[in-house]
């Protein structure tokens, strides 16, 4: 054949027109395979997100940490916080005539004293049990969920001022699955027996740490474990910052008391509060009765 003849032009033949051809060819091919990628990641993502929010909504008993799981069922809680056998007792109305009768320096420092407490029940928690704390705080997430159970057991929690508790038939109450009340409460190593502890004394008497026993067996130490020994700490430093926030509340209710032996007693306790001394204990505790007699 004649190459003249040839008048129509393959696609497929090295020309001008074919490679524009080709090149549109591997363009759509390429936006097809962008676009295939492109929903994979969106659908890979998507039940992605979805598994997460399974994880986070999940409410198995398997996810809740040890110390965390409940320890009452929902009908004992149901039972132990009907108003029948749990009553709601207010102290003190805000139209009380008792407090109504204050002084304004008075009625402003009974809201100091106040939030003194409410510092003084944090630190209580600590002494009576390692997991007080973090199951309060546990209860409190689970009830911004509105978990029923939560809800139950934080009102226990609240009425029985612990995780652990004895009621009014002497029997024991553990609010958390699997706990129990340790024989050295918070004030001890958790993990510390009655015969370890005897063993670890005489063990550090016998290395001549006569001192260190003493401060040990001190009423006022925090116990904490020391390698193979043991250490204590005076309650006063141990919570020293929040013992300082109180003593700051009972100096400034100290300020506008119309009492003075009531500010002298609070005045003795601040200074008790910081400093480890226990005549200064001692010296509180006298003006506290003094003020008790003269009131």
């Amino acid at each position: 054949m004649d190459s003249e003849k040839i008048s129509l032009k393959d696609p497929m033949v090295d020309t001008e027109n074919g490679s524009c051809f080709k090149r549109n060819l591997k363009l759509i091919l390429f936006i097809i395979v962008g676009i295939v990628i492109i929903t994979i990641i969106v659908v890979f993502v998507i039940l992605l997100t979805k598994d997460k929010e399974n994880d986070k909504d999940k409410d198995s008993d398997d996810d809740i940490p040890e110390e965390n799981k409940y320890g009452l069922s929902m009908e004992e809680l149901k039972k132990r916080t009907d108003p029948k056998y749990l009553g709601t007792k207010t102290l003190l109305k805000k139209d009380a005539k008792e407090y109504l009768d204050l002084a304004d320096g008075d009625k402003l420092a009974l809201k100091y004293l106040v939030k003194a407490g409410a510092i003084l029940e944090n630190i209580e928690y600590r002494i009576d049990d390692h997991y007080n704390i973090p199951f309060k705080q546990y209860l409190e997430e689970e009830v911004k969920k509105k978990k029923e159970q939560a809800i139950l057991t934080k009102i226990l929690f609240d009425a029985q001022k612990g995780i652990n508790a004895i009621d009014s038939l002497s029997e024991e109450i553990h609010l958390a699955k699997n706990h129990t009340t340790k024989p050295g409460i918070g004030v001890y190593p958790e993990d510390l027996s009655k015969e370890e502890y005897h063993q670890i004394l005489i063990k550090m008497l016998e290395e001549n740490k006569i001192e260190e026993v003493k401060n040990i067996t001190n009423q006022r130490s925090i116990v904490e474990r020391d390698g193979k020994y043991l250490k204590s700490t005076d309650y006063v430093e141990y919570f020293k910052e929040d013992f300082t926030k109180m003593a700051d509340l009972f100096e400034e209710a100290a300020k506008v008391s119309t009492n003075k032996n009531f500010s002298d007693y609070l005045v003795k306790q601040a200074k008790a509060l910081r400093i480890a001394d226990p005549e200064l204990d001692a010296d509180a505790d006298i003006h506290g009765l003094i003020y008790k007699i003269l009131l």
